[in-house]
């Protein structure tokens, strides 16, 4: 459906995607998309390979004189289609220039998957400590240079005590970005959802965007009059929330099984500690491991209908620190891992909208997630069941 949406529409568009390969794919399509009757007939009678370039190759550029930024930046200044990663996106969002840009143009931004709004904030030449005690204290009578909104957004106040030079320089720059906040007493950088009314229209596909972060804080920004819902029928957009037949519904709840401690001869965890959670994984002694590498592979020999599974159809993940510990302990005929020479069965934990994967039956989802602790209104069940499902 956004497939032949991309085709049609005459607007401007900045499309985001998780991975670099989906870039390649969408701008693969556009390159199709403005070939002329004869090329597009080419394509089809198979004179014309599909992953052929048409059109003069673009030169080799070293990356400090043209990096994807201004390559970018250069596109939305001529009115272009983009596909960027979100990664880009977030890199842009800290320019102030790439909003100014933006405006006027009536481009419509395209989110595949939930857009990540915060990341940790890496000081350069400074601490968070030098910066509470330099800079967020009031000092002989006059009102702190750096202050936080109600928010959680950081604000640099300009004074004649002004420290914005040497080891704040960056920090000063990062913070009148207004892209800094302070949340959890981390400071954190955090996409400025404000901005987004420079697009035309804001498209975001997911399945699931009730309740999560993004929505809660597009509502407490944006207003709840800026969310409509729609899905794709027929290859067109139909205004509505799009339910699931009951019938499909059952089906799914008929083949999947969902193993619990019951499968497994004993369960694991820690007084004090929420099992698998990071903090479990901290605490977590060799023995522990162990256990947990048992569980597994108990699983493989015995399944969920008593009979041995096959690695080649298993996807697992972890948090990517803990990777290596279970792999170590991963040995043995009932190994949920396959030889070497087999497919890969490892996962990051944040991958998101891969199709990758659609022959695989068997998923050791080996995390507890207990995320937006710091966020109030949002319901933690079904942010950690998203986190699951995606």
């Amino acid at each position: 459906g956004m497939n032949m949406y991309l085709s049609q529409t005459k607007d401007p568009f900045i499309y985001l995607t998780p991975y670099n390969e989906e870039v390649d794919n969408i701008q693969a399509k556009l390159n199709r998309n403005s070939w002329t009757d004869i090329q597009q007939l080419a394509s089809k009678s198979g004179l014309y390979r599909e992953d052929e370039i048409i059109g003069p190759r673009t030169p080799s550029v070293p990356d400090s004189l043209f990096t994807k930024s201004r390559s970018m930046m250069r596109q939305i200044q001529k009115g272009k289609c983009i596909a960027c990663t979100h990664e880009l996106f977030r890199r842009l969002c800290l320019i102030k220039s790439f909003w100014t840009l933006l405006e006027g143009k009536g481009y419509t931004l395209i989110v595949d998957e939930e857009l990540p709004l915060t990341r940790d904030y890496q000081f350069s030449r400074c601490t968070f400590r030098d910066m509470k005690f330099y800079l967020m204290r009031p000092f002989e009578g006059e009102e702190p240079i750096v202050s936080v909104e109600e928010d959680g957004l950081l604000n640099w106040n300009s004074k004649a005590r002004d420290a914005g030079n040497g080891a704040f320089h960056r920090l000063k720059k990062d913070i009148r970005s207004n892209c800094l906040c302070l949340e959890g007493g981390r400071v954190k950088w955090r996409i400025p959802l404000q901005n987004f009314a420079v697009f035309s229209k804001v498209y975001l596909m997911t399945y699931r965007f009730e309740g999560s972060i993004f929505h809660r804080r597009w509502e407490s920004v944006m207003g709840a009059d800026s969310i409509r819902y729609c899905h794709f029928e027929d290859n067109n957009i139909v205004e509505g929330k799009w339910q699931i037949p009951q019938e499909r519904v059952d089906n799914l709840r008929r083949r999947l099984k969902i193993a619990g401690p019951s499968a497994y001869p004993s369960d694991v965890g820690k007084a004090g500690h929420y099992s698998y959670s990071m903090e479990w994984y901290k605490s977590a002694t060799r023995a522990d491991f162990e256990s947990l590498v048992k569980k597994m592979q108990y699983f493989i020999k015995y399944g969920a209908a008593g009979k041995r599974l096959d690695r080649k159809k298993i996807l697992w993940t972890t948090f990517k620190a803990y990777r290596e510990i279970i792999e170590e302990l991963d040995v043995g005929n009932d190994s949920f891992r396959p030889k070497r020479g087999d497919v890969e069965t490892f996962i990051p934990l944040n991958m998101r909208a891969s199709n990758s994967y659609l022959e695989r039956n068997v998923v050791f989802y080996l995390v507890d997630r207990y995320v937006g602790l710091n966020e109030p209104g949002v319901d933690r069940n079904k942010l950690s069941l998203d986190e699951l499902l995606q």
